[in-house]
């Protein structure tokens, strides 16, 4: 069995004794420690001072000589005294490096207060955590620091705290006006560092793909040989981020700020305000060059933010929706004159259902039905396809039985997805050495019984 301190709902391990200890002289921080660690350093003398007045010196060491505040260092802390009983999980070990400790301890004479993580990062955790035992708060927007301050004394600690989840964090939307297309590299960076001071480490972002209602440069689409060994691209499309003299359909009129009442005008440096990105290039980039420009500007800013996340222990995410839309533009690239991919017929529908036999339930709970088939332009050539099925709604057997051809001849006959797997269980059936030599792979469904119904199609060739 594992060990661990634990933090139940409700719940603080805080032991906080009537005795004073007197005011600390220094921070000492292990000389070979962590960047992190010594960025937690500076953060414990920066709160001291702002509640205190008083600015501690931060030394490497970890030779205590005065009474003193250890960032990073357990070596004054028995072990016997960091951890509780905990059982084992899923994301048990992710939860476990998030612990920490705030201990006073008594060492020749003088008194230390100890801050440790399990990690580097859960180091700075406990470092934000004795912030608040000042008086700190903490909200995604920032700091709130109380006016009044107090006197350089701390209280005795006995703290051992871990997370309740492993994944902490929030997922703001782009392509709102409210949301994240407005911000700059340092709105990124200042909402990124309170996720910090939370004890929180993940964010991510969703952005909707063109047409809904239009494509934003955080994702990128197209294919790797247009993407530089520098990690910028040479192929863009129009992509936007909202600013205010873009035409909205989801209820924003374009405005220029300049024609804002009441004064408001003033606050604004330019007519077409928006994200530094879109600076010169509003209300969307129009040429080739302004297109890959935008993502380029783009890409560069997400490198930023995102290394000062890592740096902070926060894990990112990017996403749009799917099944994947392809802008016009990258259809038109990789396949002039003929969508990319064609679908003749068909609805979709979205189950929750978890789906067994895969790791990509997404991909299964999604599916299209009631279609002719699918037309998807390829270079003449041989190629593997696998056709991905679910049976998402039907119970029984023999209540959707449809014929499947490829290229014009029957690959599947009296296809029963629930009878060859059952119900909400992938079925993957693939295809070799297919043969491509038109321009364009064929998939056509027939239907017998109930509707045909397919979840993903994957395709792969030899380049």
């Amino acid at each position: 069995m594992r060990k661990a301190a634990v933090l139940l709902a409700g719940t603080l391990c805080i032991a906080v004794c009537a005795t004073a200890l007197a005011a600390p002289q220094q921070i000492l921080v292990p000389e070979d420690a962590a960047d992190v660690v010594k960025f937690a350093a500076a953060e414990a003398r920066r709160y001291v001072y702002v509640r205190t007045g008083t600015l501690l010196p931060i030394v490497e060491s970890e030779d205590a000589t005065s009474d003193a505040i250890v960032v990073g260092s357990m070596m004054y802390v028995p072990a016997s005294e960091t951890v509780h009983d905990m059982g084992d999980g899923p994301g048990e070990a992710a939860r476990l490096e998030a612990e920490y400790v705030i201990k006073t301890v008594p060492h020749r004479g003088h008194t230390l207060v100890v801050i440790a993580g399990a990690s580097d990062t859960a180091t700075l955790y406990g470092v934000y955590r004795f912030a608040e035992l000042l008086g700190v708060r903490f909200f995604l927007h920032g700091d709130v620091i109380p006016d009044e301050r107090i006197p350089l004394s701390l209280p005795t600690f006995d703290i051992e705290e871990v997370p309740l989840f492993a994944t902490r964090g929030i997922l703001p939307f782009h392509d709102f006006p409210e949301g994240p297309d407005w911000w700059n590299l340092d709105d990124y960076k200042a909402v990124i560092g309170q996720l910090a001071k939370l004890r929180m480490n993940f964010i991510g972002f969703h952005t909707y793909p063109e047409g809904q209602p239009n494509a934003e440069p955080t994702v990128w689409i197209g294919r790797p040989e247009d993407v530089h060994e520098d990690g910028a691209v040479g192929h863009g499309y129009p992509a936007t981020y909202y600013n205010t003299v873009l035409p909205s359909a989801w209820g924003y009129a374009p405005k220029a700020t300049g024609a804002y009442p009441a004064g408001a005008a003033a606050l604004y440096d330019r007519d077409d305000f928006g994200s530094e990105i879109m600076r010169g290039l509003t209300p969307r980039p129009e040429t080739p060059e302004e297109c890959i420009e935008v993502f380029n500007r783009t890409g560069a800013m997400f490198r930023d933010a995102f290394t000062f996340a890592r740096f902070l222990g926060v894990k990112t995410c990017i996403g749009t929706e799917t099944p994947l839309t392809a802008p016009r533009a990258v259809r038109e690239r990789y396949a002039p004159g003929l969508d990319a991919v064609t679908v003749r017929g068909g609805r979709t529908a979205q189950y929750g259902s978890p789906i067994t036999g895969t790791t990509l339930d997404a991909v299964y709970q999604s599916v299209r039905y009631d279609l002719e088939g699918y037309d998807i332009a390829l270079p003449e050539g041989f190629y593997t396809v696998t056709l991905h099925f679910c049976e998402v709604a039907h119970r029984a057997m023999r209540e959707r039985v449809f014929d499947v051809k490829l290229e014009g001849i029957t690959a599947l006959e009296d296809l029963d997805i629930y009878a060859r797997a059952g119900r909400n269980t992938a079925l993957d059936i693939t295809f070799e050495m297919v043969r491509v030599a038109d321009g364009v792979l064929n998939i056509e469904f027939v239907k017998h019984t109930g509707y045909p119904a397919i979840a993903g199609i994957s395709v792969t060739g030899d380049e």
